[in-house]
């Protein structure tokens, strides 16, 4: 079946030439979109006004048409690729969550080199987990460490303090054993 492409855009228009924007502001409307449906040459075919509320079992989207002196075949097409529409934004929304849902199970680790969130892992060694930086191509260990160091800076700074109040280096080392995980960089 030949379908007749429907030559038209959504122009925006201000909120305000259909609302009181005071009532608006003091309704349960979460977000509004009014626009102008506009034909190739910018005459006014009609008006989308489409207004989105959260409720108790998630989001309510409402869609308004008023189409000026058009024929029913032209109202049905419009129709359909509105559904069309509507369909997509609901299989992309799907993809969305699940993206949002796998991106927040992601842990919160980034290269130690150059900051990049990039990361994959990349197997365990030693008791530790290593992890491969995709943008500079670095492995490391998420121990706290700083870049091509085998302690934590923590373990440096509490070194240096007790060297620094006259522990001697036997004493510092017996105070902080090293475990196979702090050894790692």
């Amino acid at each position: 079946m030949d379908r007749k492409k429907l030559d038209t855009r959504l122009r925006p228009v201000d909120v305000s030439r259909y609302f009181d924007e005071k009532k608006l502001k003091e309704s349960d409307v979460t977000v509004i979109a009014c626009n102008d449906l506009v034909l190739s040459n910018d005459k006014i075919k009609g008006h989308v006004i489409q207004i989105a509320r959260n409720t108790d079992y998630g989001c309510e989207l409402k869609s308004c048409f008023w189409l000026n002196n058009v024929s029913e075949e032209t109202v049905r097409l419009r129709m359909e690729h509105y559904l069309s529409d509507i369909g997509n934004l609901a299989d992309f929304l799907k993809i969305l969550i699940k993206n949002i849902k796998q991106v927040s199970e992601k842990p919160d680790i980034c290269c130690k080199y150059c900051y990049s969130d990039d990361v994959v892992k990349n197997g365990k060694r030693k008791s530790g987990q290593y992890w491969l930086c995709r943008t500079c191509g670095h492995c490391f260990i998420n121990n706290g460490a700083l870049p091509k160091m085998k302690y934590p800076l923590e373990t440096i700074i509490k070194a240096a303090d007790e060297h620094l109040h006259g522990e001697s280096m036997g004493m510092i080392s017996a105070h902080h054993p090293i475990n196979s995980f702090d050894i790692i960089a």
